[in-house]
């Protein structure tokens, strides 16, 4: 019995450093090394910033020189000038400007590939419908800025389908160039002084200035009010300004 029990105590002593060798091991499993992309994809920021095309990559590696060159041009000016050295750069000197638009592009998938993974969608997939048919500004509106003019009688639904389409791609044109204005500030948002300098940078666009002029403070009200005689009579020799068919009455 004492040899049973002598027997017993040592089988109780070998599990028990048994256990004391396992606990290393069990140490050892926790600090699993982790591949290398999982760290990445912990680092990256759901805030992936956007490709860039070559133009704006041009805008970025000339907009210091041109404004050193010009420190008391405006915003509308050193946008003019850039437009055209963009111009005038030969395919040659395009490429390298080409060539960061594509890296820039490569970039911006992988980043969006690694967030996929993470279950992160940073530019979820939109419906393919026909760009042709679908209308963003709704047709009865329209057609009551349409018919605000005294001279328009009934439209067609075919005709006022082509205005509002031509009138959507008015705003995106005059959107993106407000775009280009604003990247030359190094600002993300389009103010109304960006709008303005594209209305009055651009010849295109020469029948808005009268509409929207470009002043740098309003008037005295006592020098409104001694043009105000001969604006009405400008104003009723020319018929109504295009801001009139955009107030409610």
């Amino acid at each position: 019995m004492a040899e049973i029990v002598h027997m017993e105590i040592k089988s109780d002593e070998e599990m028990d450093s048994e256990e004391v060798q396992d606990t290393p091991k069990l140490g050892n499993e926790v600090s699993i090394p982790v591949d290398p992309s999982q760290e990445e994809t912990k680092d990256d920021d759901t805030n992936v910033a956007k490709p860039q095309s070559a133009y704006f990559h041009f805008l970025a590696d000339k907009r210091p020189q041109v404004k050193a060159e010009n420190p008391n041009a405006t915003i509308g000016a050193l946008q003019k000038i850039l437009g055209t050295l963009w111009k005038e750069l030969s395919a040659e000197d395009k490429e390298p400007y080409i060539q960061k638009a594509l890296l820039d592009k490569e970039r911006y998938a992988k980043a969006k590939e690694r967030l996929l993974e993470r279950g992160i969608d940073i530019e979820p997939e939109k419906p393919e419908v026909a760009s042709e048919d679908i209308l963003l500004l709704p047709l009865a509106r329209v057609k009551r800025i349409i018919q605000a003019d005294p001279d328009v009688g009934k439209i067609s639904k075919d005709a006022l389908i082509v205005i509002t389409k031509a009138t959507e791609q008015f705003i995106q044109y005059l959107a993106a160039k407000g775009q280009d204005s604003a990247m030359i500030s190094k600002r993300k948002t389009i103010k109304d002084s960006d709008l303005l300098q594209v209305i009055h940078g651009h010849g295109s666009l020469d029948w808005l200035r009268d509409d929207f002029p470009q002043v740098s403070s309003r008037p005295s009200e006592a020098k409104v009010g001694s043009k105000g005689n001969n604006e009405a009579k400008t104003e009723a020799a020319n018929g109504p300004r295009i801001t009139t068919f955009f107030t409610r009455s």
